[in-house]
């Protein structure tokens, strides 16, 4: 790598495996991560979602050899914070290591990708079967069950498929080596391809014999490589020991040098910005630390193993071990199920665990309460000592954990433990609790309480510990007792809280709640009875998965085997997502005299800028220069509707995140580090406006883009109304969390002023029109390509100029290509969000439930500038009535302006938040009557021939029919009975069953868009080239549009390609939303090719037993045009957009879904039991795209309304700006039972084919699930006398379901 130009002062070079091949290097630097150097290495399979470890879409199989214990060890790694120093002599398997693209072939797992079609963006699909495959080869089975496959992939996160694909795909899969047994030829047969089938290469755990005799070839022939291992970097200098005499040599040379063990703590990640020069040793290599032995009172464990080790032997252990022994493990066990993913656990050390100062540790908890002891050893002074229950404890400097001792329980001991996180799996503890119980006498079931440990830990607390000891007069278990421990246990939260995320209220009454789960606990295990055996939640979520998908096909019977449309056929690009294959931008190779740019943004929310001094970066050897404000002068304002944001802030910063400048240098690491050392002075500003409560309060609204629609006499209606309500409604907002980052490339021509760039984005023409306006120079002289995006959502529409637009104006002031590719913390912080709602109504309607009238003020954060924010609000407004009519309306909405980052469209944009606000009504008003909230909403549902409140009239509506199709195949009125005899028998478990409808209109209010073209282009070999305006984002678009040239053009899609999307090709496109891409570009597409059979027409007439690739030859030989344009507007469109009428949709979507819960009372925790959806579709181009895109949508909808909460401080800083913080649902959290039917003998006269687009309307399904939620802390609130009329915003986290379930306040009650 020529870049890679620093000589390292070391003896050996490092040396690394990959994929069967040896690299060896004389100038790594110990600061890169893995994942950094793979990538450099140009292995682009090893994908970089969010470096922080916790998308895992970076996952790597790592082969390790011990050599002083002749053992190897095989695991999965997040690579992106895995340092690339503690590899040296490892074997590093990618995706890439799985497939041959010149032999066209795959493994088995990548074709089950494949042929589930479990792939949508690809960014995350290498991930997921590396995280499969280190699972198959770590526990070799011939078919993974269900069970298996969840443990695998509970750290890879996926936010287009909604998991239930992938979960099945992978079921498929057989690891029987033998093709015999495989029946490889069997998988997917029938199964229709874009790509020609590859050859399926079977599982084969021999590979696994073969890296481990290259590793020993590697230590066998370069020994003196393994010894005294020392990396020096710029910054960090990285030792590797091989023995505690070594380690003690370093230390005494170094005695500030930090130890590391696993390097899964966020301060030893690779690739931080380092200001001081860092000395790290890493100990986990050590022998001594990886002893394991079974005693008859305890185990002992080695520091250096790490927790999957740990998790494996207890395992093992508990199954020869008395009933009484085991409680202490089974405990453990528990805790170890949460902890973590299975690439952080085979990362993470215990001795490293045990020894980070952080609260919340679970394995501190644990070992604090249930009494572990740990021997240190300090290398220095070559002292042991122990330490019992007191952790994190560090006797002395630079001590480490050489094994820990746990002990078994005894038999008059009984030990609990538990984790309460936002998300159930894979996420830090809000808290977490464990306890170790004495009773007297043993297993009596009128024993009395004698002692109690408890330890409570998490990132909301400061660690404490709590002994309760009744030695001389031991306590009967009773409420009386656990009360008077509860006193205790409230003083030491209210002086141990920790944080500004939870209020002390709700951190005081959830570790009240979790001693009543104690009490349960210790309840049942001293007086067992058949009615305390219930199954444990976490097993429910690990171990379940049913599903049935009724999608059909319409293929009429005469329809030729060429002709694809309404076949359910995998991605056009699958084999590529899942062999590591498919290119997004940061993976196009880097271009001479490339230069990296590093954004440098405001840490205020309001202030003028005093003072911006780069003079210490650009002292960086390597650092370019620094673009700002005074590069563009007049042309420092953009916006896609007004211009009323700076690219760069000049005076003035108007929220936290918004752009300063940027730095730009030959490497990232220089640019990234010149941006930290930029010096910002500030002078802050007041008001600072941060909420729609602060924006109402201080009137900062874009009154000019409010939106107001009014039908029929309101106040009338209202006054004449039997009942009338009046609330109001709050709408978290959420993140786009696509998998590929905000990224960029800007490739200056040298000629005319000429700009290319490759940008991940949505809207490529809106990015050339940016571009050209801020470069000042003609759209004709901008190109913009997109081959694919690895996730959109919207996020990449409007925002993607925060990366475009610095990048084309760095490549412009400097003359050489520019690269931007943003990390997941800065995009989360400055790119914009789906906008937080409230809304303020009245609501009048009558006692059967009809709705009478409704007014409703809507207001919208829409952040420092418009952005697109006008057209969520104004969808909000329209869509309000969902599925319902509504005779009397006066609505209004506004977007206010805040000092928070620009926000922008999220996956149906005001339609979900208007959809959501009239849910939340009807729930109230079949709260308040006591009626079935499915019978209320019935009874207000549209019919056929109604006209909505702006003038549409609905045509072939099949609300109803879906409505009525859900209530059957869910069984709906059946399964509420079950649900309340469920709730009649379980005290604190309670379940909740919600039906929903869904009423999308399609189209864009702003008639301009709709409209769409496409080019197609024939060559001489028979072979086409399709261009649309539209991106492939991962909703198979490219995939439909080939599916429509087959149908039109009589070949076989093997024989028709789709390069790019690129402005040069089709210019003025309308964005990739509104889940129209596939009705306009199909459309466009069709007519393009209707034009070219037009003109070949005569020659099959003529002869018809000529081939395709004949009739093309003699076309080309008579001069026949072979290149078409297609276009396409959609007709019968008509929006006044003044008084809000007309019919602005081509058509309607209509949906159904039945979710069911069950609610855990105590915790706020939630399981999603069951969903059944019923969707239209009308005659799907793909059902088995549509229904990715169906459970998909569904799933993110999750999210939005139970999940994903934003927290933002008193300063306007987001704190959830990462993985670790910020939570979208996993593998684990799609409903247990998931299906999923399409409307039979739907069709759509107004669409490409008669389909009907499915991309944004299932997301409204969602709310069933939150009102489910509702539902089931509604029977709770029944059970303790309480008014079943209440309120609990969205997102419905764990902390506003416990907050529903129960005054806060409620003293302890066991």
């Amino acid at each position: 790598m020529a870049w890679m130009h620093r000589k390292r002062d070391t003896h050996h070079p490092f040396l690394l495996l990959v994929n069967g091949k040896l690299i060896r290097d004389e100038s790594i630097d110990p600061a890169w991560s893995l994942a950094f150097y793979l990538r450099e290495n140009h292995i682009k399979g090893v994908k970089v979602g969010c470096n922080q470890g916790g998308c895992g879409a970076c996952t790597v199989l790592i082969s390790r050899y011990y050599k002083e214990e002749d053992q190897f060890r095989h695991y999965s790694a997040n690579a992106c914070i895995t340092p690339i120093a503690s590899v040296h002599g490892s074997h590093i398997m990618t995706v890439e290591y799985l497939s041959d693209a010149k032999e066209n072939t795959c493994h088995v797992i990548q074709d089950a990708i494949v042929k589930g079609c479990a792939s949508q963006c690809g960014f995350c699909t290498p991930g997921m079967i590396m995280s499969l495959l280190a699972m198959a080869y770590t526990e070799p089975d011939t078919r993974l069950n269900i069970t298996q496959i969840k443990k695998a992939i509970q750290g890879n996160l996926c936010r287009c498929t909604g998991y239930r694909s992938i979960l099945q795909a992978f079921q498929n899969v057989s690891l029987c080596n033998s093709k015999a047994v495989n029946d490889i030829e069997d998988i997917g047969k029938g199964i229709q391809m874009f790509e020609s089938q590859r050859t399926v290469v079977p599982h084969d755990m021999s590979v696994l014999t073969r890296i481990e005799a290259l590793i020993k070839k590697l230590f066998r022939e370069k020994p003196h490589s393994f010894v005294g291992v020392e990396f020096v970097g710029h910054k960090l200098t990285w030792i590797r020991p091989q023995s505690l005499i070594e380690l003690s040599s370093h230390l005494k040379k170094h005695p500030a040098a930090k130890i590391v063990s696993g390097c899964t703590s966020t301060e030893y990640h690779p690739q931080r910005v380092s200001l001081l020069k860092e000395i790290i040793v890493q100990i986990d290599w050590l022998k001594e630390l990886h002893s394991f032995e079974i005693y008859e009172n305890h185990i002992c464990i080695g520091g250096g193993l790490v927790i999957a080790q740990l998790k494996h032997h207890l395992h093992h252990a508990m199954q020869a071990l008395p009933i009484s022994k085991r409680r202490s493990v089974k405990s453990i066990l528990c805790i170890l199920q949460r902890f973590g993913s299975p690439q952080i656990r085979n990362s993470a050390t215990i001795g490293g665990c045990l020894s980070v100062d952080n609260s919340a540790s679970d394995l501190q908890t644990l070992a604090n309460a249930l009494e572990w002891s740990a021997l240190y050893f300090n290398p220095v002074s070559q002292a042991h000592s122990e330490i019992k229950s007191a952790f994190p404890t560090h006797p002395q400097s630079q001590s480490i954990i050489v094994n820990v001792k746990i002990p078994f329980t005894m038999m008059n001991e009984y030990t609990w433990a538990y984790k309460l996180s936002r998300r159930r799996f894979f996420d830090t503890a809000i808290l977490n609790i464990a306890s170790k119980t004495q009773v007297i006498p043993a297993d009596n079931a009128d024993a009395k309480i004698f002692k109690i440990n408890l330890s409570f830990g998490g990132s909301a607390i400061k660690r404490f510990s709590l002994l309760f000891t009744y030695g001389t007069k031991p306590e009967d278990l009773s409420s009386e007792l656990f009360i008077k421990m509860n006193n205790d246990i409230q003083k030491e939260i209210s002086s141990h809280l920790n944080t500004h995320m939870y209020s002390i209220t709700y951190i005081s009454a959830l570790a009240k709640n979790l001693l009543k789960k104690l009490y349960e606990y210790l309840h049942d295990a001293l007086h067992p009875s058949v009615s305390s055996i219930h199954q444990d939640p976490d097993e429910m979520a690990l171990t379940q998965l049913k599903a049935t998908q009724m999608i059909g096909t319409t293929k009429l019977k005469d329809q030729i085997d060429t002709d694809l449309v309404w076949r359910a056929i995998p991605h056009e690009s699958a084999y590529k997502h899942a062999t590591g294959e498919a290119v997004y931008c940061d993976d196009i190779p880097g271009f001479k005299n490339e230069l990296f740019l590093e954004l440098v943004w405001s840490k205020r929310a309001h202030a003028f800028l005093k003072k911006v001094d780069v003079s210490k970066s650009l002292e960086i050897e390597g650092v370019v220069g620094f673009i700002s404000h005074e590069d563009l002068k007049d042309k420092n304002m953009f916006g896609i509707i007004v211009k009323d944001e700076e690219i760069f802030a000049s005076e003035k910063v108007r929220c936290v995140g918004q752009l300063i400048g940027a730095l730009v240098a030959t490497t990232p690491s220089k640019a990234k580090l010149a941006a930290e050392l930029v010096d910002i002075q500030y002078i802050d500003c007041h008001p600072r406006i941060l909420t729609i409560s602060d924006a109402i309060g201080y009137k900062s609204f874009f009154d000019e883009h409010s939106t107001s629609l009014k039908v029929g006499d309101v106040d009338s209606a209202l006054e004449n109304s039997e009942h009338v309500i009046a609330d109001e409604i709050k709408l978290g907002g959420q993140i786009h969390f696509y998998m590929e980052p905000q990224s960029a490339i800007a490739i200056p021509k040298g000629e005319d002023g000429e700009m290319e760039l490759i940008v991940a984005t949505q809207n490529p023409a809106e990015v050339q029109l940016l571009v050209s306006r801020t470069l000042g120079i003609s759209q004709s002289k901008v190109v913009v390509r997109v081959k694919r995006v690895g996730g959109g959502f919207g996020g990449k529409d409007s925002r993607c100029a925060l990366v475009a637009l610095p990048c084309a104006v760095a490549a412009k002031k400097f003359g050489k290509p520019v690269r931007c590719i943003l990390e997941r913390r800065t995009d989360m912080i400055i790119s914009g969000k789906r906008e937080p709602f409230l809304a303020k109504y009245e609501v009048g309607f009558n006692s059967d439930g009809r709705l009478h009238a409704i007014r409703m003020n809507i207001y919208s954060n829409a952040g420092l500038s418009l952005d697109a924010s006008s057209v969520s609000i104004e969808r909000a407004v329209l869509n309000l009535d969902n599925a319902y009519h509504i005779p009397n309306l006066d609505v209004f909405g506004v977007p206010c302006k805040s000092n928070k980052p620009s926000n922008t469209v999220f996956r149906g944009p005001g339609t979900v938040q208007g959809s959501h606000f009239i849910e939340n009504i009807l729930d109230r008003i079949a709260a308040n009557l006591n009626k079935d909230p499915a019978d209320v909403r019935l009874v207000n549902m549209y019919k056929e021939s109604d006209y909505t409140p702006y003038g549409q009239l609905l045509e072939n509506s099949t609300i109803r029919q879906c409505w009525d199709e859900c209530i059957e195949s869910s069984s709906y009125y059946e399964r509420r009975k079950e649900a309340e005899l469920y709730n009649s028998t379980h005290l604190y478990r309670k379940r909740g069953l919600y039906l929903i409808p869904c009423h999308f209109g399609i189209g864009y209010i702003y008639l301009p868009l709709n409209q769409a073209g496409a080019l197609v282009h024939i060559y001489r070999d028979g072979s086409v080239l399709l261009s649309i305006g539209g991106v492939e984002i991962g909703q198979g678009l490219n995939s439909k549009m080939i599916q429509v040239a087959t149908r039109e053009l009589g070949i076989q899609s093997s024989k028709i390609r789709i390069l790019e999307t690129a402005t040069d090709k089709i210019p003025n496109s309308s964005p990739t939303s509104a889940s129209l891409s596939s009705d306009m570009n199909g459309m466009a597409t069709a007519n393009a090719c209707i034009i070219l059979k037009e003109r070949l027409s005569s020659y099959a007439k003529i002869t018809p037993k000529l081939s395709w690739d004949e009739i093309i030859e003699r076309a080309y030989l008579d001069r026949v045009n072979l290149s078409a344009v297609g276009f396409y507007k959609t007709p019968n469109l008509n929006w006044n957009s003044n008084d809000k009428r007309g019919s602005p949709f081509s058509y309607f979507v209509s949906g159904a879904a039945c979710s069911e819960v069950e609610v855990d009372c105590l915790t706020g925790e939630y399981q999603l039991l069951r969903t059944d959806i019923i969707m239209d579709t009308g005659k799907s181009l793909n059902p088995k795209i549509d229904l990715g895109q169906i459970e998909g949508a569904f799933m993110q909808g999750v999210g939005l309304f139970t999940l994903e909460e934003m927290v933002t401080d008193d300063f306007g800083n987001l704190l959830t700006t990462g993985t670790s913080s910020y939570k979208i649902p996993t593998a684990l959290d799609i409903p247990l039972e998931f299906n999923v039917s399409f409307l039979e003998g739907s069709s759509n006269p107004k669409a490409i084919y008669s389909s009907k687009t499915v991309g944004e309307p299932p997301f409204i399904l969602a709310n069933s699930v939150y009102f489910a939620i509702k539902d089931a802390v509604r029977q709770f609130r029944k059970q303790l006398g309480m008014d079943t009329k209440f309120k609990m915003d969205s997102p419905a986290t764990v902390e506003k379901v416990l907050d529903a379930c129960n005054d806060l306040y409620e003293p302890l009650i066991v």
